[in-house]
């Protein structure tokens, strides 16, 4: 199993869809470099409005998650029970 998850999701404009922004300190602020357009709840509603795409990079994630965890389960119950002849996995 994995021992980092990490994913990396650009977020998009929702006017153009473009990846490039210019913002603040705090990120209060947004502004997409492509179409102009202002984003003055800044970061948060950004994300808001990407939330669709997060979302479903989560579920991926999850996904592979529970495949991992099935694979080395699979793995420790064969490995537990090695050389005996009473018990075999398919």
């Amino acid at each position: 199993m994995k021992d980092n998850y990490n994913k990396s999701i650009s977020l998009r404009c929702n006017t153009c869809g473009d990846s490039s922004f210019e913002f603040n300190e705090d990120k209060s602020w947004v502004k997409c470099k492509r179409c102009d357009r202002e984003y003055h709840g800044g970061y948060d509603e950004l994300v808001k409005f990407n939330q669709g795409e997060i979302d479903e990079q989560v579920s991926e994630m999850k996904k592979e998650v529970m495949q991992d965890i099935k694979k080395d389960f699979d793995k420790m119950l064969k490995n537990a029970f090695k050389g005996n002849k009473n018990i075999k996995f398919r």
